[in-house]
C-alpha cells in the first residue's frame, strides 16, 4: 500500500497491536539493545529525549484511527488517517481536532504537504486542493497531472510553486496566479526533495538529482539507487539509500562521501534528526547516530512506523497492523 512505500517522515520505536484497533505499546531502549517495555500505549507518541523515553500525545484522536501521514503547519501539527479524515493539534501537540473536511470531495487523503500560510493535500483521484484557514474554506487548485484516474504519490511546496510526483514523473505549477502543470522532470519516481541555499535535491527511484535553476535543468549526482531519504542536517546533506550504505555532502549535493559506520547498513528506510541525534531504521532495527556514525540496537516487535522530528522533538506513529503480531 501507498503509505508504507512514502513514510512522510522516521524514527526509533516499536510495538505491536493486537488487533487492528489497538494502540501501539511503547518500548524504552538502551543503546545495549535491551528493552523496558512502558505500561503506556498511544496511537501518537512523543519523545523530549531522543528516543529515550515515548509518552502518548493523542488527546481527542478516535481509538480506532490509523494515522497515514504528519506535517508540521506552523506551530500545529496536521495528520491524515485512513479512516477519518484529518486532524489539527493545538500548539502544544497534546490534543487532536479534527479538520474541516465538507468542501473537499472525499476524505481519502493521499499525501500532503504545508507551510506556515496554507495545507495542500492530494485527495485520491480528485486532485489538489488547498486551505489557507485550516479547512474553514477549500479551494481546488489543479486535477492531477496526468488525470485523474490514478493518485499523486508525493507533494512538496517550492517557492510559490506546487510540485507533484505522479504517473512517473515530476510536474509543477503556481498557486498564485494559478497555472496548469508543467512537467520538471520526466520519468523518475521522485520520493523526497530538499533545497539547500539556491540548490533543489531531488531523492528519486534511480538516484539523486540537482537543480541549481528552481528545476529548468537537473545533473544527476547520484545515480543507480533508490532513495529512501533525502534529508538537509546541520549543514550537510545525508542521503539513505535501498540496499546501499548512507552518504552524507558538505558541498550542498555537489559530492558525497559514505556516513561514518554506514558500511554495514545499507537499506536505511528511515532516518531523521532529533536534537544532536540521528536515527534510523534498517530492516526492523533501530539505531541512534552519534556524529554521523552508527551505533545499532535492536527492539523486540516489529511493526511499520514512521516519524516526524520537530526541533529536538519527536513524533512516532504505527502506519498499519503488520502480520505475524
Amino acid at each position: 500500500m501507498f503509505q508504507k512505500l512514502f513514510p512522510v517522515c522516521l524514527l526509533l520505536l516499536a510495538g505491536c497491536q493486537n488487533d487492528p484497533t489497538t494502540t501501539t505499546e511503547i518500548a524504552q531502549a538502551s543503546v545495549k539493545g535491551t528493552v523496558e517495555k512502558l505500561k503506556s500505549t498511544c496511537i501518537v507518541c512523543q519523545s523530549v529525549d531522543q528516543g529515550h523515553s515515548w509518552h502518548p500525545t493523542d488527546g481527542g484522536l478516535p481509538a480506532d484511527v490509523e494515522v497515514r501521514r504528519m506535517a508540521t503547519q506552523g506551530e500545529r501539527l496536521i495528520l491524515t488517517t485512513s479512516d477519518h479524515g484529518m486532524f489539527i493539534s493545538d500548539t502544544k501537540h497534546q490534543n487532536w481536532q479534527p479538520l474541516n473536511m465538507e468542501q473537499l470531495p472525499s476524505k481519502d487523503i493521499v499525501t500532503l504537504t504545508a507551510d506556515d500560510s496554507g495545507i495542500y493535500v492530494a485527495v485520491n483521484k480528485q486532485g489538489v486542493f488547498a486551505t489557507q484557514d485550516e479547512g474553514q474554506h477549500w479551494t481546488k487548485l489543479n486535477d492531477n497531472p496526468k488525470g485523474n484516474d490514478d493518485f499523486i504519490h508525493s507533494l512538496f511546496k517550492v517557492g510559490d510553486e506546487i510540485w507533484a510526483g505522479h504517473r512517473g514523473s515530476l510536474f509543477a505549477m503556481s498557486e498564485a496566479p494559478l497555472s496548469d502543470w508543467r512537467e520538471v522532470m520526466e520519468g523518475v519516481f521522485a520520493t523526497h526533495l530538499v533545497q539547500s541555499g539556491q540548490n533543489i535535491l531531488l531523492g528519486t527511484g534511480i538516484g539523486i538529482a540537482l537543480s541549481k535553476d528552481g528545476g529548468r535543468s537537473w545533473d544527476w549526482v547520484r545515480k543507480g539507487a533508490t532513495v529512501r531519504k533525502l534529508l538537509a542536517v546541520n549543514g550537510q546533506l545525508v542521503a539513505t539509500y535501498q540496499e546501499k550504505e548512507a552518504e552524507v555532502s558538505t558541498d550542498a549535493g555537489k559530492t558525497w562521501k559514505p556516513a561514518q559506520g554506514s558500511d554495514t547498513a545499507g537499506n536505511l528506510l528511515s532516518t531523521v534528526k532529533s536534537g544532536h541525534d540521528m536515527f534510523s531504521e534498517q530492516d526492523g532495527v533501530y539505531s541512534r547516530w552519534g556524529d554521523y556514525s552508527l551505533n545499532f540496537f535492536g527492539l523486540p516487535d516489529y511493526v511499520e512506523t514512521d516519524f516526524l522530528p520537530v526541533g529536538n522533538t519527536v513524533y512516532v506513529w504505527v502506519l498499519g497492523r503488520m502480520d505475524g503480531c
